[in-house]
């Protein structure tokens, strides 16, 4: 935590009740990387409440592909709501990863979509800007 919240207990409190809202009965959970990419720290700069249901997207951002010996592919999945879904074998581990940063892209945009009118403005264009690298994975 920043050491603004840390010192002052009362300028956090602030901050949650400035900026948390409802979105029907989902849990809203307070992010910390969503609008900073691999951000490490909880700061007024870098914190935003998401739903749960959003800040899921963000848990796997990477996924290792699972290397088939016999079939001498990569099988990549991606987990969405709470599912496993095989997006498809490819011959090279660097082919199943740009497969599943395609699809998971994409599902990140399609969930920014669905909550556009209920979500704040900056956590909505965080989504839809989001950017997944091959270097993540390095990040683990």
């Amino acid at each position: 935590m920043c050491d603004e919240w840390l010192d002052d207990k009362e300028a956090f409190f602030d901050w949650v009740c400035e900026n948390h809202y409802t979105v029907g009965d989902e849990q809203i959970d307070l992010d910390k990387d969503i609008l900073v990419k691999g951000n490490k720290i909880y700061s007024p700069d870098t914190c935003i409440f998401a739903p749960h249901s959003i800040n899921t997207y963000f848990e796997h951002i990477t996924r290792e592909p699972v290397y088939l010996e016999k079939q001498g592919k990569y099988r990549m999945d991606i987990y969405i709501e709470g599912k496993s879904i095989n997006i498809g074998y490819y011959d090279t581990e660097e082919e199943a990863k740009k497969a599943f940063i395609k699809h998971k892209e994409a599902a990140i945009l399609a969930k920014a979509d669905i909550y556009k009118d209920r979500i704040p403005r900056a956590l909505y264009n965080a989504m839809v800007n989001w950017k997944i690298e091959l270097s993540d994975w390095d990040r683990k």
